[in-house]
């Protein structure tokens, strides 16, 4: 295998990481709200026997700087997600352009006699 193959085949191997990675977080997030969804009637009925309204909304009161500030974190987390991912897609190709086998060269000396 050459240098340019094992460097594809890093990359592949980061993507597809990436990809795997991103479905199980999101499965997990979908599973976690599913469970929460399933029980919603009885948090809503324990909600009301504890004379709790639930259609009583509170208001947020969130001020114009708060929400810059987490529009700030947002954009931070975004920004890391992406400086991760680029460190793991090259430590992946240096992974693979180390590995990568040299074939050897086998030299054969002849001597007549």
């Amino acid at each position: 295998m050459n240098r340019s193959t094992a460097l594809l085949n890093g990359a592949i191997l980061w993507a597809t990481t990436l990809a795997i990675s991103a479905w199980l977080l999101s499965s997990g997030v979908s599973g976690a709200f599913g469970v929460v969804a399933g029980n919603a009637g009885e948090i809503i009925n324990s909600a009301q026997q504890s004379g709790v309204d639930p259609n009583a909304v509170a208001d947020p009161n969130v001020t114009a700087q708060q929400a810059r500030e987490i529009a700030s974190n947002g954009a931070k987390i975004g920004w890391s997600f992406a400086l991760g991912s680029l460190l793991g897609l090259i430590a992946s190709l240096v992974g693979a352009s180390i590995g990568t086998r040299h074939p050897r060269a086998n030299t054969v000396v002849r001597t007549e006699i």
